[in-house]
């Protein structure tokens, strides 16, 4: 073969090899040990067929037994004794000696084995399989931004994200489905935990694997320096919508490939031959065995006794004789007159004045009752008086005596203002702790935009006066007190102020962005220790970006903003 030559272990390379192979090409060795080339599919293939398997070498022949040792001669058995006490045991016999083994014989060589099979090639890969989308939540692309409804951000630009210092913030309540907490999800995850955000709009998408750690911030989700992660796409806008799922699935596999064929086994060596087996040596003679005793009679059980009879029931006492009947006479009868006793033995009389048909008894005349007296039923009944009633514990009373119920439900009298029968008492209405007002020219009311529990005066709507002023005991001089006034100008103005470092975010209050119009806003910012050059980078209704010229960022702030109102705050205007 032209422009062979042969390297380690017999292997033969072809010099027909490309000059110019592709990415593809690959080397295989063919069933004849020679080296050629072979262009691979791009994608991963099935893999190749088993090569067949080598034939297996012969057996080497087995080595001869040895001879077996000859056996020793038994012991006679001793004789069986009567029952009782057993008898002693008889000796038993030497055993004779064993013979000696013979010597095993040498294995036979293995033989070599056969050449593997050539590989096939790999199966193609499977596509990746789409996230588990968990929710929808905002993209704040504030860097270090505290996360509003809906939103999650970043520690760094989208741009700058790096592993072990970029950190991940989400929203408990995501943007869609509105309203969903998800801090029952968020507390179940680990710092092993995988998070990907796939943009709804965009190519924008990163996938993070671990974290330093995760933190509950109270309305929303830390986690710590990403561990590591991959970034691709497009940057996304601030406010762009993006899926986050918790956990993402990859795509199925792809098949592998079949094994090679695998190549011939060598032939095995031969075997050795066996030594020979030693004698056995004798048995010895056996004892005789002792007689068994007798066993004793068990006692009879005696017999039982029998029970006694029960004793007869005794006779029932005879009933008492019934007494005899009575009779009386009634005069006046009367259809419904209730009966009283006229003094004489025998006699009724039937009252014309005192009737009952079954369902009324009426009194015709006086009627005295002593003691408690219950008149009816509180719920259903109805208490009627034709006449003229008269009490005589009440008292004579005065044109203005009224009836009262007091806390015990008794019946007694009061003196009320005279004015009761006139005109000129006032009407009122109102709730606990509401405020009194004039409403009309005799009424007075109350409302809840206008309350005072005590300790506390509420007002909801707007105050107008000619001096607002705070009043207090004086805090370091006895006896004194001190007054200032209110702050005032031509705004609803707010504030707030604190103090600026590191990485230059302030964060406003998380209600200023429903609370102040954003283009009223004004920061001052005052330098501490030495002179730096700060300014402000960004501004909106939820934090501030300050920035430094020279030096690292330290300085206190003050933050001014408008108050939303549903009108305009009128400055000048003429008095009616």
């Amino acid at each position: 073969m032209a422009n062979e030559f042969k390297i380690k272990n017999g292997l033969i390379i072809s010099g027909t090899l490309p000059t110019a192979p592709t990415e593809n090409t690959v080397l295989v060795i063919d069933a004849n040990g020679v080296v050629k080339t072979k262009e691979a599919a791009a994608t991963s293939g099935t893999s190749g067929s088993s090569g067949s398997s080598g034939t297996s070498g012969s057996s080497g022949s087995s080595g001869s037994s040895g001879s077996s040792g000859t056996s020793g001669s038994s012991g006679t058995s001793g004789s069986s004794g009567s029952s009782g006490t057993s008898g002693s045991s008889g000796s038993s016999g030497t055993s004779g000696s064993s013979g000696s083994s013979g010597t095993s014989g040498s294995s036979g060589s293995s033989g070599t084995s056969g050449s593997s099979g050539s590989s096939g090639t790999s199966g193609s890969s499977g596509t990746s399989g789409s996230p588990s989308y968990t929710a929808i939540w905002k993209y704040n692309s504030t860097q270090g931004a505290l996360p509003g409804v809906g939103e999650f951000s970043l520690g760094s630009a989208w741009g700058s994200i790096s592993a072990g210092s970029t950190d991940l913030a989400i929203r408990e309540v995501s943007y869609d489905p509105s309203g969903v907490n998800w801090s029952t999800l968020f507390s179940g995850l680990n710092s092993n935990a995988s998070i990907t955000l796939v943009s709804k709009t965009s190519t924008a998408r990163l996938a993070i694997q671990g974290f330093n750690s995760i933190g509950d911030e109270g309305n929303y989700y830390l986690f710590t320096n990403m561990v590591a992660f991959q970034k691709t796409g497009a940057t996304p806008s601030n406010g762009e919508e993006f899926y986050i799922d918790f956990g993402g699935q990859n795509g199925s596999s792809g098949t592998s490939g079949s094994s090679g064929s695998s190549g011939t086994s060598g032939s095995s060596g031969t075997s050795g031959s066996s030594g020979s087996s030693g004698t056995s040596g004798s048995s010895g003679s056996s004892g005789t065995s002792g007689s068994s005793g007798s066993s004793g009679t068990s006692g009879s059980s005696g017999s039982s006794g029998t029970s006694g009879s029960s004793g007869s029931s005794g006779t029932s006492g005879s009933s008492g004789s019934s007494g005899t009947s009575g009779s009386a006479t009634i005069t006046n009868l009367g259809n419904n007159r209730i009966t009283t006793s006229t003094g004489v033995q025998g006699e009724l009389n039937a009252e014309a004045n005192l009737t009952f048909d079954g369902s009324t008894l009426t009194v015709a005349g006086a009627l005295s009752v002593e003691g408690n007296t219950t008149l009816g039923n509180g719920a259903v009944d109805t208490i009627i008086i034709n006449g003229r009633t008269q009490a005589t514990n009440l008292g004579t009373g005065t044109d203005d005596t009224v009836l009262i119920l007091d806390a015990s439900n008794n019946i007694k009298t009061d003196e009320i203002d005279s004015r009761v029968w006139g005109s000129s008492l006032v009407d009122g209405s109102g709730a606990a702790n509401q405020v009194t007002f004039w409403s009309d020219a005799n009424t007075v009311t109350g409302a809840n935009e206008l309350t005072w529990d005590g300790n506390e005066l509420a007002i909801q709507g707007v105050l107008t006066a000619e001096e607002k002023n705070f009043d207090i005991p004086h805090p370091s001089k006895e006896g004194w007190r001190l007054r200032h006034s209110v702050l005032e100008g031509p705004e609803r103005g707010v504030y707030v102020r604190g103090k600026v470092t590191n990485d230059g975010i302030i964060t406003l209050p998380s209600y200023w962005k429903d609370l102040v119009y954003e283009d009223s806003i004004t920061v001052q910012l005052t330098a501490i220790g030495k002179s730096r050059a700060h300014h402000v980078v960004n501004v909106n209704t939820t934090t501030i970006t300050v920035g430094c010229t020279f030096g690292s960022i330290n300085a206190y702030y003050h933050v001014y903003a408008e108050r939303k109102s549903d009108a305009p705050l009128v400055i000048e205007y003429e008095t009616k």
